[in-house]
């Protein structure tokens, strides 16, 4: 035998297998300004072209590359995962030797539009935030007076930053540039 709520539940599953036209109309809040969902808007191939261009381009192949990291194994995707929504659902993150952090990391997700970054506000660009986690010893411990030649031992790199800042005598600033310039155009 069924319960109430049982029954309750049948009822509402076998209302909502039936076509949209018919389920209830939602009850709604006075003062509150409904309207039904609809279908996301569609990409616009400025999205994609974005995407290719020369500083978007450097700075996502950077911010997936473990290089920038002493050990060259910890890239900023270890903590800010797509896969999680550019954060990486743990507690404090993992970095350098397998030291802890101290807080967890933040979700990159609109981070275009934030006015301060940290957590506790002293950065103000994605830029001037970048370095921080690059050099903090327990997150990936990278020596940067080491970085620029590192990179410019790659040929690959040299051309990325030539295309994407039209000089080969590239230092920290393009490169935090280039960083800085992924996240904010991709999500």
């Amino acid at each position: 035998m069924q319960s109430n709520w049982e029954t309750q539940q049948d009822a509402i599953v076998a209302l909502y297998r039936q076509p949209i036209s018919n389920w209830p109309k939602p009850t709604i809040d006075d003062g509150v300004q409904w309207k039904e969902f609809k279908s996301l808007p569609k990409l616009d191939s400025s999205y994609f072209s974005l995407m290719e261009r020369p500083d978007v381009k450097l700075g996502k192949f950077l911010f997936f590359d473990p290089i920038l990291s002493g050990s060259n194994q910890i890239s900023c995707s270890s903590c800010h995962n797509p896969q999680t929504s550019w954060a990486d659902h743990s507690s404090v993150p993992i970095g350098h030797d397998h030291l802890e952090g101290t807080r967890n990391t933040p979700s990159l997700l609109n981070v275009y539009a934030r006015k301060e970054l940290f957590w506790n506000g002293r950065a103000e660009s994605l830029e001037e935030q970048a370095l921080g986690p690059i050099e903090a010893h327990n997150e990936m411990s990278m020596d940067v007076t080491k970085l620029i030649p590192k990179l410019k031992a790659i040929k690959k790199y040299n051309k990325l930053f030539i295309d994407a800042f039209g000089d080969e005598n590239y230092s920290i600033p393009e490169l935090l540039k280039a960083l800085g310039g992924f996240p904010a155009h991709t999500h």
